[in-house]
């Protein structure tokens, strides 16, 4: 008899374990991801045409560097950059050590 397979390719009436269920932490993860490809994808592909493979490559790096690390605010991080929250952190770091 051939086993039948359901979600995630686990058989019929088969029990679920502890390690079928993914973690919250990875749920969180995949939000942050999906988010970032969102973002990515309205604010930077689908407003531009590419030459080729190559120049998308170029410009979206150019995208990533330029507009979402050093301008565009981030409401994880407090509205402010990546870029700016990386400076006030290490400012922190180097008052905390001559403390």
């Amino acid at each position: 008899m051939i086993a039948e397979e359901g979600k995630a390719g686990r058989k019929v009436g088969e029990k679920w374990s502890a390690k079928m269920v993914p973690s919250p932490a990875a749920s969180n993860t995949n939000n942050v991801c999906e988010s970032f490809m969102k973002t990515l994808k309205w604010e930077e592909v689908y407003r531009s045409e590419y030459r080729d493979l190559q120049d998308a490559r170029l410009r979206i790096g150019e995208f990533l560097e330029k507009v979402y690390n050093e301008q565009r605010l981030h409401s994880a991080l407090g509205y402010v950059s990546p870029v700016e929250f990386e400076r006030a952190q290490r400012a922190e770091q180097k008052m905390a050590g001559v403390a």
